[in-house]
This record gives C-alpha cells, sequence and structure tokens, in this order.
C-alpha cells in the first residue's frame, strides 16, 4: 500500500508500506464498501492538527476489489522475507525513473480522493515564562515554525528556555537568535528556517525547492556564526523581560540551524564546507536540522537536556566523519 503527496510537482513525496495485519485489511474492505474514510493529518511533534474526510468512486474500489481478490485470503503474520522486494517492485511501478535492483513492474490499482475542507486545531503551550498557541494554518510560516521548536523544548528546559532573546550591543540591543536554551553543562542556540508554501503554492519546482532551502541554511549557518562569536565575547544577553540570561560560556555551545525540511537531492557540499568552517572559527558544534530529525533526537533524549547534549555530540561526530548533511536518527538502543 501507499500514498503519493502530490506536495511539488516533480518530485511527490511517496509513502509505502507493507501491510500485514489483518485488522488493517478489514479496515481497507470497510473504506473500499463504503468509498469514504476520516483523513487525519499529525506533524512532527505526534500532535493531531488538522482533519478532514476523504470520498472516492464506486469504480475506483471496484478495481481496488478486483486487484485484491478476496479479503480473507490476504497475508498477515510476520514481515516475510519478500517485503523489501515488493516495495522496490511497488515504488518502482509508481516511478519508473526509479529503478531498483531486480525491480519488475507490478499490478496496482489507484485511487483519486476527493477531500472536504480541513479543519484545524489550535495547541497551546505553557511554560515558565510565557505561552502561546501553535497554529497549523497560521500564514506566518516562519514564526510557526519557531514557536514550534520553542514547544518541542518546554519540557527538557522548564527554567532556562527562551524565545526571541536579546544581546546588548553597544547602546542597542538586538536579536541574539530564535531560540535559546542552557543548562549546567552546555548551550544551544537555534536559527529556524522555513520555506514559505502557503504564500508561494504548490507549483515550485523540486530544483527551486532545494535552492530556496540552501538559501536559508546559508543565512542560518551565517547568523549562528555572528551569535556564537558575540556569546564567546561574554556579551550580557536578555529575556524577553529584560532579565539577564546566566550561561555557562567556557564550553561549546551547539548552534543549529534548523530547516522545515530537508530533501535528500541537490548538491550540499558547499553547506557541509560553510558548516565545518563554522566550527573551525568558532569551536563550536555545527548541525542542520530539519524538524523530523530535531524531534527524533527530542525523543530520544527522553526529556533529558544531558541526553539531548551527547546524542547532538554523537551526531556532530558522524557529520565530520561522513561529510554529509543527510544524516537519518533512529530509536536510541544504547550504542551508536
Amino acid at each position: 500500500i501507499g500514498t503519493i503527496i502530490k506536495d511539488v510537482p516533480d518530485a511527490p513525496f511517496v509513502v509505502s508500506n507493507i501491510q500485514r495485519e489483518w485488522d488493517e485489511h478489514d479496515a481497507l474492505a470497510h473504506i473500499l464498501n463504503s468509498c469514504q474514510a476520516p483523513l487525519f493529518l499529525f506533524d512532527e511533534m505526534d500532535r493531531c492538527v488538522a482533519w478532514t474526510d476523504i470520498s472516492f468512486s464506486k469504480q475506483s474500489a471496484q478495481d481496488a476489489f478486483k486487484l485484491i481478490g478476496e479479503v480473507s485470503s490476504l497475508y498477515h503474520g510476520s514481515s516475510p522475507d519478500i517485503a523489501d522486494k515488493a516495495l522496490d517492485c511497488f515504488g518502482y511501478s509508481q516511478n519508473p525513473m526509479q529503478k531498483h535492483s531486480g525491480a519488475v513492474e507490478i499490478p496496482c490499482a489507484e485511487i483519486v480522493p476527493q477531500m472536504n475542507a480541513w479543519s484545524t486545531a489550535a495547541h497551546y503551550f505553557y511554560h515558565a515564562s510565557l505561552s502561546q498557541p501553535l497554529l497549523f494554518n497560521n500564514p506566518n510560516e516562519g514564526s510557526l515554525l519557531e514557536s514550534t521548536v520553542w514547544a518541542s523544548l518546554s519540557s527538557v528546559f522548564p527554567d532556562s528556555l527562551f524565545q526571541n532573546p536579546s544581546i546588548v550591543n553597544g547602546q542597542k540591543k538586538r536579536e541574539f537568535t530564535d531560540v535559546f536554551a542552557v543548562y549546567p553543562y552546555g548551550s544551544f542556540l537555534i536559527e529556524t528556517k522555513s520555506l514559505s508554501v502557503f504564500s508561494s503554492g504548490f507549483q515550485r519546482e523540486h530544483s527551486r525547492r532545494i535552492t530556496g532551502i540552501q538559501k536559508q541554511a546559508r543565512k542560518a549557518i551565517g547568523q549562528l556564526t555572528g551569535a556564537c562569536k558575540d556569546f564567546s565575547d561574554g556579551k550580557a544577553i536578555y529575556d524577553f523581560n529584560n532579565n539577564l540570561i546566566e550561561a555557562d560560556r567556557s564550553k561549546p555551545p551547539h548552534c543549529i540551524a534548523l530547516v522545515s525540511e530537508l530533501p535528500p537531492a541537490g548538491n550540499w557540499d558547499g553547506i557541509v564546507d560553510l558548516l565545518r568552517s563554522a566550527m573551525e572559527q568558532t569551536g563550536a558544534f555545527f548541525h542542520l536540522l530539519d524538524l523530523q530529525e530535531f524531534i527524533t533526537l527530542l525523543k530520544a533524549s527522553s526529556g533529558d537536556a544531558m541526553h539531548f547534549d551527547y546524542h547532538l555530540m554523537q551526531r556532530f561526530k558522524l557529520f565530520w566523519e561522513v561529510k554529509s548533511v543527510f544524516i537519518r536518527s533512529g530509536p536510541y538502543n544504547g550504542d551508536y
């Protein structure tokens, strides 16, 4: 089974998997018989942010039933050895340009649903210093990403998390970084950059999308380099209530350039060189993460700032070794 999401005209997002549970077979049959289903949208923080109803034609349902045959005869049980090859064949059948070794075209049935209007929910996050709602359909996508990062860190740094802190530069104050967090053994400087979708629409081709993300990454790395130098120089940092923020500046901070997505395509050698150069200039640890990877690291840290620090350190070591920004973390089992 699979889902094709055509958010980019020339590079749709495809999710596929092996369906092997009896309850799933039964649910699929129920959906095909009724020609409708609810659809829920979850974000990287596992929040249900939107929902709608979908419907499709009886002909589509009949085509699907003709392909799968009797539902009671479908396989259910542990993942078979042939599962990986079956998925390769399924992916190749959807997009012959992505040829997998040994993959052949197999019969498929496609259902194109009609969607009703989306409903959205507001999620409220409360912290010792402030509270704010996160609205999925907020047209200010940059602000939404920044607030999402702040909210995701609120339980990890309950008393030492700051959004848009300021720094004194001469006689003037200016923003230090988007999100700043400290704990006794380290500091975290985060710049968030979100590629606009609501205002730009879904017609931007994949190459332009990647170019836009790389431009944002360069800007974030440049801003973090400047902020890191200010941090090392001992310049005073203040929260939104004008209270002085105390931090141990003897330890190299983690500087995180966080983008909304990081598609594994295009040439990113220049970004890798920029990250390594920033590290050499400042002595700090520089990271380029998307929101999915950021949340994965937080989940593996179980709400512990020291674990989060450790996972970032290990990830940085791997980045320095392989010289690639395309690193995905999995469930932590105690080893790296």
